[in-house]
């Protein structure tokens, strides 16, 4: 019989709505509110692909419905979950098993579970069936499925676990296994923060520091040297820095990372090698008059060279890693040694990531074809599974190669670690503080090694904005929340353990991200992405328990469209807030008193992306912006000037109210057409009054910069995006502790923060 037209309607309803639900059950968010408040509805289309990049059929009705009630069983039918994140306040509500039971009575079922863990932790435990306690009843296929409780053990310390289960009946058998995970209820946060005076710290973008001594980049004796400066001079309790990932060949966004797991060699410091100090050729070979003219050019450079950086720090890198084989490695001298204790701390991951950069190399040279590979997917097929064969063939074949690699990383590690020292010797309560992109780059090393926990055919980015009508694609590979949760989270977990190591404080960029995040479609325009939400309260427990283990503080980065669900989330894990001096006005555009800070946020001027304190007084950002013609017209450009102007006069306003402006500088804006030290020292003194843990202040502010080392949008043709070293023209460290305006600010800022209750 043909159906009605308005059957095929129904049918037609019914099959979207079911779509609508299967990818809420896989964490897709169909519909969303835009910056604006305007309600959008994600097309079919998108959420058909990106149930399919998660592994879930869904192109066609009978697909879709299959699907729906396979994700619907698969909650009764799998034995247990893969990954158990309890908090151990709440490890009394046990875990969950579901068994199925068939004809044959419950007290025929027999359970033996052991847990086995850190510090040669092991608790065996069994249960009868008549003995267990019941959450839920489910029938599929005939098949009676139960779903029961288990307790963990009584005294049940912090750490990773491997639970080993066996049920047994007299006609069912079966194993599993799952990973436990005990966290705390809240990340760290230091006993000092209660004394009740305000921290502040500085923070620099490392490839930008001038030195007389560097070789075109801030290296890591820089950072030492900061670090120094910074906390026995200045009194400062910390020294942030831009991430310091391992990046792609050509790659130089500290943002786009091939690996936030290990480090970029370009900020050695080749000098302070011990093989240099050995090595007579590398010597000779650095005090030629050819190199030292090369270096002289690159150190008055205004911005950073990454090609020849990269060509003479590598020339030398690889006469030190000779010299090291022959006379430390071979040997096995105790340098030699070391290393090899290094290797095996390590593991298989230094050796994966040392054989990525091994392979990149071989593939990257120019091919047959003329064309040259870019990334891991345009390698030869049998090499784009880490554990294939082929790579381990490659491995054996190449590993002095790979062990160069792992050579590099452990000078990275080795002058990180210098730094760390320096710190805890002058008592600088904080230390280090890095930074963590959101995302891994397509081509890297972590969407080759962990593919089957990220979606290497998706990126992360916005949706269409007020302030980008076409949205962003920031082409960086999202980890999946599903594989993620079915492998223990062991590429989170390994990250983390990776940017906490030694302490100090982190800053998560993009934080939201550990709630949601905007997934793109390779190949399709934002217009066609989706939210994904993401399993927070685990992610959270995690943080916090990485946190506690290594005293790491972490800040997240909790700025634009958040939500006050998330910010409070945030907090109650006792992650620091983030708030910008740019951001936090009232509705009425009003500057909020320093009082009415949260105080526990780490409080900024601004970021990276925005402008430095000058540039945004002389509005140099939105000159740029003119220049590059990113704004859609001229009359966008002359309503943000005037509303530059209304910013200013409100700041004006607020420092006002707080007596921080005397003179000339208690007039209109108008009246103070350039920034100036007295100005700056007004507005940092207005954050240093605030109740909030830590005060950041950017070296590109205290050094008076105009420009910001990073326009989102802009083309590194047209503005030097990431390669802008701070400061005037040849003004280096060695001559920041002579300058007054320096020794003025921070003067203020100390005052200030002591006063502070």
């Amino acid at each position: 019989m043909q159906q009605s037209p308005n059957t095929d309607t129904n049918l037609k309803k019914s099959s979207v709505s079911l779509l609508h639900q299967l990818a809420r059950r896989h964490g897709i968010q169909p519909v969303y509110r835009d910056e604006s408040g305007n309600r959008r509805v994600v097309p079919d289309e998108s959420l058909r692909n990106l149930l399919r990049l998660t592994g879930v059929p869904a192109q066609t009705p009978l697909q879709v419905q299959e699907s729906f009630t396979r994700s619907k069983e698969n909650q009764w039918t799998k034995l247990v979950e893969e990954t158990f994140v309890v908090p151990q306040s709440k490890l009394s509500s046990g875990w969950t098993l579901q068994i199925p039971l068939g004809s044959e009575p419950l007290s025929s079922i027999h359970i033996t579970w052991t847990i086995l863990g850190e510090r040669k932790f092991r608790s065996t435990h069994q249960a009868k069936g008549s003995s267990l306690k019941i959450l839920g009843r489910k029938k599929i296929n005939g098949c009676e499925y139960l779903r029961v409780i288990l307790p963990f053990p009584r005294h049940f310390p912090l750490g990773y676990y491997a639970l080993r289960l066996s049920v047994n009946s007299s006609s069912f058998r079966a194993q599993d296994a799952s990973r436990v995970i005990v966290t705390p209820d809240r990340a760290y946060y230091p006993t000092f923060s209660k004394t009740g005076h305000g921290l502040w710290g500085l923070t620099v973008q490392l490839y930008g520091v001038r030195s007389e001594r560097n070789w075109g980049i801030g290296d890591f004796g820089d950072l030492n040297d900061l670090v120094h400066w910074a906390g026995k001079e200045l009194g400062a309790a910390m020294l942030g820095v831009n991430p310091l990932h391992a990046l792609l060949p050509g790659e130089i966004s500290p943002y786009s990372p091939s690996s936030r797991m290990f480090h970029h060699p370009l900020y050695l410091d080749i000098e302070r090698i011990p093989e240099y100090r050995e090595s007579p050729v590398a010597r000779r070979r650095v005090k030629s008059q050819t190199f030292q003219k090369t270096l002289a050019t690159l150190r008055s450079s205004p911005t950073v060279n990454y090609e020849t950086v990269k060509g003479i720090k590598y020339e030398i890198l690889e006469i030190l890693y000779r010299f090291f084989l022959k006379n430390h490695l071979v040997p096995r001298s105790r340098r030699g040694l070391a290393f090899l204790r290094f290797i095996q701390q390590q593991g298989s991951n230094l050796e994966h990531f040392a054989c990525f950069q091994a392979l990149g190399e071989n593939f990257s040279r120019i091919r047959s074809s003329g064309k040259k590979a870019v990334g891991w997917q345009d390698w030869p097929e049998d090499f784009r599974d880490p554990l294939s064969s082929h790579v381990q063939t490659f491995s054996h074949k190449h590993s002095s190669r790979i062990n160069f690699f792992r050579y590099l990383e452990w000078l990275c590690q080795d002058q990180l670690e210098e730094v760390r020292t320096t710190a805890r010797r002058i008592h600088m309560p904080i230390g280090l503080y890095q930074d963590l992109a959101v995302g891994i780059d397509p081509n890297g090393y972590e969407a080759w090694a962990f593919q089957n926990q990220l979606v290497t055919q998706a990126s992360i980015g916005t949706p269409p904005e007020i302030f980008s009508p076409k949205g962003q694609n920031w082409n960086l590979v999202p980890l999946s929340p599903e594989h993620l949760h079915q492998h223990g989270y062991e590429v989170f977990i390994k990250t983390f353990q990776s940017m906490m190591a030694g302490g100090g404080l982190l800053r998560i960029d993009h934080a939201m991200g550990l709630f949601r995040l905007f997934w793109i479609p390779r190949g399709k325009p934002p217009s066609e992405g989706a939210y994904i939400h993401y399993p927070a309260e685990a992610l959270l427990a995690i943080l916090a328990l990485e946190s506690q283990k290594s005293h790491t503080t972490i800040v997240g980065e909790d700025l634009g469209t958040i939500t006050p669900h998330i910010r409070k989330t945030l907090s109650l894990s006792g992650l620091l807030s983030y708030r910008l001096l740019f951001f936090e006005k009232t509705k009425n555009g009003n500057f909020i008193p320093p009082h009415r800070y949260k105080k526990s946020a780490m409080v900024a001027v601004s970021t990276h992306d925005l402008p430095t304190l000058k540039g945004f007084w002389e509005g140099r950002d939105i000159q740029w912006k003119t220049q590059l013609k990113m704004y859609p017209d001229p009359d966008a450009a002359r309503k943000e000037w005037g509303a530059r102007d209304k910013e200013k006069q409100f700041l004006i306003r607020a420092l006002q109210k707080e007596g921080l402006l005397t003179g000339l500088h208690s007039g209109m804006p108008k009246a103070i057409p350039s920034f100036d030290p007295e100005l700056q020292q007004a507005v940092y003194a207005y954050l240093a009054r605030t109740p909030s843990f830590l005060l950041a202040v950017s070296l590109e502010d205290l050094l008076g910069d105009a420009d910001t080392p990073n326009i989102p949008g802009a083309q590194s043709r047209d503005y030097p995006v990431w390669r802008m070293k701070a400061g005037p023209q040849g003004y280096c460290f060695h001559e920041w502790r002579d300058s007054p305006d320096i020794a003025n600010l921070v003067r203020v800022i100390n005052r200030e923060r002591r006063r502070r209750v």
